[in-house]
């Protein structure tokens, strides 16, 4: 069979120029007929990278593809194997390109990274699957498309050409083939032309230092109120204070620079220094100028008698299921006679809540929904008036699994003689659990098709002979573990 060429077009073809979005029911693929005496093809189809099934027999070189199973903006791929006159097929053709059902799905996760005067502001989005480039249209007025700015085969573009001061909104769609998406949701972003201003978080640092452990840091972080890079220099005034960055850039991010202290040398008690920093900035110029006197952050070293630490006495894990909710108590104990005792948690998991109760005491308070299974590892810290240590604590949450839900099915009436047909859906809660449905004993007038999915259908073509009511139970099944089931049931009442 000669290779097929691939022509994709929707039901609905597409608009104005800048009418990206397109709608209908249905797709129709097209490809180039097969050498020989070829009397129709038949047609398989792939939903979502799933495996192919068979669609449909037609006699020309195109197919019509709607209705269940395919959703609007399912990624659709087909191939197709020809029938000879004497009922030979040949070999399949190549799978073609991914071919959206209706619609392209929307860019989604818009994101803007303002500019400033060195650097361009910078949109991203999330990558669409299938498509071969996206087209970025901006504007300076609120709630106008804008015109066309780039045409991009990565997610995500800088904008080199925005001027200082203007704020612009930006709006994607994504192209796959001739298929164009709706427009993403728009975004905003500026380069931004104030001067450079240091602000360091904290202003001064304090250090309790246990003589059993004299190193100890903490983390100043410079960030740049302005839009210009700015340079920055920084010393610490004494030999037991060192910092990790003397010198640096700071532009549209933070910087974090650890201020480190010895002790080691120091006698018990208080002692005083500072890290003093001075800084600069580079005008479009070209010249350099010092923004005004050094900032000096003070750092106090406070170093104590020798302390032991604490030590925690409770179990450091937990197990429970999904859905439970589980009460743990903490606590830690301290040999220092009059020591201040006090228990925390960090990095807990959302479903989790920690309270300090004194005294190193606390209570952990877990209630994990039905999408929180796994294991989770905070850190549970004890302190005293000198020392705190750390300890890793293992959450362990295990899967239970949740039955699948049906909506209700109405009781049905149908007379003698006339056809009826009743869809049913299902879903299963716990997401990735597939689903499948079956019935109880039907009459002959009736069959059941589960359609995948989540959907099914009931068919009734009932006669004189069967009047009368029947009840129809239709049960779900998933393949969660342990397996969920949930039985739906309705009342067919057939009339003369």
């Amino acid at each position: 069979m000669a290779a097929l060429r691939w022509l994709v077009a929707c039901c609905v073809a597409l608009a104005a120029a800048q009418a990206f979005a397109q709608s209908g029911d249905s797709i129709t693929v097209a490809w180039g007929d097969a050498a020989g005496p070829v009397v129709g093809y038949d047609v398989f189809v792939s939903i979502n990278g799933d495996a192919l099934f068979y669609y449909d027999t037609v006699d020309g070189a195109e197919v019509e593809i709607g209705g269940p199973p395919f959703q609007e903006g399912d990624a659709v791929q087909v191939r197709v194997v020809a029938i000879a006159a004497d009922g030979r097929q040949g070999p399949p053709s190549e799978i073609s390109d991914v071919i959206y059902f209706t619609n392209v799905p929307a860019p989604t996760g818009m994101a803007v990274v303002n500019g400033s005067a060195r650097y361009p502001i910078r949109v991203s989005w999330d990558a669409v699957p299938h498509v071969q480039s996206y087209v970025v249209f901006r504007s300076a007025v609120a709630g106008q498309l804008g015109r066309y700015l780039a045409r991009t085969e990565m997610p995500w573009i800088d904008d080199a050409t925005a001027t200082l001061g203007v704020v612009y909104h930006y709006t994607i769609a994504a192209i796959n083939g001739r298929q164009v998406s709706a427009f993403s949701q728009t975004v905003s972003g500026t380069r931004g032309g104030s001067l450079p201003e240091l602000q360091v978080s904290p202003g001064s640092l304090s250090f309790s230092i246990d003589p059993d452990e004299p190193v100890a840091s903490q983390t100043l972080r410079f960030s740049n109120a302005g839009d210009w890079q700015l340079q920055f220099t920084a010393w610490p005034s004494v030999p037991w204070i060192q910092v990790s960055h003397t010198v640096g850039d700071i532009d549209g991010l933070p910087v974090d620079v650890s201020v480190t202290v010895n002790a080691t040398n120091l006698a018990s008690g208080t002692h005083a220094g500072s890290v003093r920093v001075f800084t600069y900035y580079e005008p479009p110029a070209g010249s350099e100028f010092e923004l005004g006197p050094p900032l000096v952050i003070p750092v106090q070293v406070t170093v104590s008698p020798r302390n032991e630490p604490p030590s925690i006495d409770s179990p450091l894990q937990a197990t429970l299921y999904e859905g439970q909710v589980l009460a743990v108590s903490v606590l830690a104990s301290d040999p220092d006679e009059g020591d201040r005792l006090d228990v925390g948690m960090g990095q807990l998991p959302a479903f989790a809540t920690f309270e300090s109760l004194g005294d190193g005491a606390g209570r952990l308070i877990l209630a994990p929904d039905y999408e929180s299974a796994g294991v989770y590892q905070p850190v549970l810290v004890a302190w005293d008036n000198s020392h705190y240590i750390v300890e890793p604590f293992t959450i362990t949450v295990r899967d239970r699994n949740r039955s699948p839900q049906v909506a209700v099915i109405p009781d049905t009436t149908i007379p003698a003689g006339s056809t009826s047909t009743v869809l049913v859906f299902a879903w299963d809660p716990d997401l990735g659990d597939r689903i499948a449905m079956t019935t109880s004993a039907l009459p002959d007038f009736a069959t059941f098709v589960d359609l995948g999915n989540g959907t099914g259908r009931f068919e009734f073509t009932p006669g004189p002979e069967d009047v009368g009511d029947v009840l129809i139970v239709l049960g779900v099944v998933d393949d969660g573990s342990p397996v969920g089931f949930v039985g739906m049931s309705f009342l067919l009442s057939v009339e003369p």
